[in-house]
């Protein structure tokens, strides 16, 4: 009875685990959709931000984000604007650049 009752409650945690991982990556890949939309209002102003100005902008907001894993891949993403900025600059669709980059699955 014992093993039965260690197996049901290691068989609920697994599908927690499961759930939370599903979870997050959905979080990342809106995270990184939602960099891509601001570094393409940034980049495609009258007058456009420099790379390094959209890094700091996309940082600062970075700190807004819920949980500290996914404000550490927001500034991770910020990191690489100028990979951004080359996929907006081939009018590439956020989730397709997104999905490209590893953020989306």
């Amino acid at each position: 009875m014992k093993l039965q009752t260690f197996l049901s409650i290691t068989f609920i945690l697994l599908i927690i685990a499961v759930f939370s991982s599903a979870t997050e990556k959905q979080e990342i890949c809106e995270t990184c959709r939602g960099v891509f939309d601001i570094a393409k209002k940034f980049h495609k102003r009258r007058k456009p931000f420099t790379p390094y100005q959209i890094t700091q902008e996309v940082s600062a907001i970075c700190m807004i984000y819920p949980t500290a894993d996914i404000q550490s891949k927001c500034r991770e993403m910020s990191s690489i604007i100028p990979t951004f900025i080359n996929y907006i600059d081939r009018d590439v669709e956020p989730y397709r650049g997104c999905l490209e980059m590893g953020y989306c699955h």
